[in-house]
């Protein structure tokens, strides 16, 4: 199968073997290109559109027939998660796929320029050593890393990537469900966000002349689902109402794995911040704690609008 996603530097030059017992986007996922689907490849959100301009195809599905108009059909607009290529086939994805990389975020706080290398491009130390410290933001659509310098308490440099969980749905009941059918697909979920925090670190460190091992800590904040899918343990207890207003433990029984996954030292340290409850995260928490909440004045409203919203009155 050759693959061509619009606008995209890579269009003429992805090819991959399809097997025709699979999807189109199953397929697709074995060999590492991500699409991204609401529907965690179901067919109901429609995302995967792709456009068939050569090579002929399985008949369209019942779902297909619902979903796409008339005018799509007579085009050559497929499902992935529907359609399964019969021979050598060129497809065009309608839209971009996940890149997996991090970009730089602009740091506001005017911090940024101290702690930063010199000109000359050796590391700048600080009087100690392994003095750096990651903080994750670790949300359902976007993943937010600062790096900061400990010693100076400064913030050297910020990233943000997208999630590779969204290729199994963008919502978190969609992946904890994934995640809940069999200890493989949880295994994959986990290492798709590990892998994403190891480059977001190698990125930062890089960006900021920093050697990787140098970072000697990593505080990782979120909504439950995302912290339990990281940690690979408990994230069932989300399908249960019973834990939805109750704390569910955030547990890593690797953490020496966890640690080499991410591109750490032995002797660095990684927590997850606890969540409050199964839907109060510790995204929220830590914005709490962010906008000083508690010595603001009585009746203060902080509102967190992301993928999931969270509400918090003090």
């Amino acid at each position: 199968i050759q693959l061509r996603f619009l606008s995209h530097p890579m269009a003429e030059k992805l090819k991959f073997t399809c097997d025709p017992r699979l999807t189109l986007r199953q397929s697709m996922l074995a060999q590492g290109i991500p699409m991204a689907a609401c529907c965690a490849g179901t067919g109901g959100c429609g995302r995967c559109r792709v456009k068939v301009l050569k090579g002929r195809m399985n008949d369209l599905t019942t779902i297909e027939k619902g979903i796409l108009s008339s005018k799509e059909i007579a085009s050559g607009i497929r499902l992935a998660c529907q359609s399964r290529p019969l021979d050598q086939s060129v497809i065009e994805s309608v839209s971009k796929p996940l890149e997996g990389t991090f970009s730089r975020l602009i740091v506001e706080t005017g911090d940024r320029s101290e702690g930063r290398v010199p000109a000359d491009g050796q590391p700048q130390h600080t009087g100690r050593e392994n003095s750096y410290a990651a903080a994750v933001d670790l949300g359902t659509t976007r993943i937010r890393v600062s790096l900061w310098d400990t010693a100076k308490k400064k913030r050297l440099g910020a990233c943000v990537g997208s999630n590779p969980q969204s290729v199994y749905g963008f919502d978190v009941l969609t992946r904890v469900s994934r995640a809940a059918q069999s200890p493989d697909h949880a295994g994959t979920l986990s290492r798709m966000v590990r892998t994403a925090l190891k480059r977001a670190v190698r990125f930062l460190a890089k960006d900021c002349r920093i050697p990787q091992d140098k970072v000697n800590r990593v505080v990782v904040s979120g909504n439950t689902a995302m912290l339990t899918l990281l940690a690979c343990n408990n994230f069932e207890l989300l399908l249960n109402p019973d834990y939805w207003m109750r704390r569910i433990e955030c547990r890593v029984d690797d953490i020496d794995r966890l640690k080499r996954e991410l591109g750490l030292l032995p002797t660095a340290g990684i927590e997850l911040a606890p969540p409050l409850a199964g839907f109060v995260g510790s995204d929220l928490t830590s914005a709490v704690r962010a906008a000083g909440l508690k010595t603001g004045p009585a009746c203060s409203l902080l509102i967190d609008f992301g993928t999931n919203s969270e509400i918090a009155l003090w």
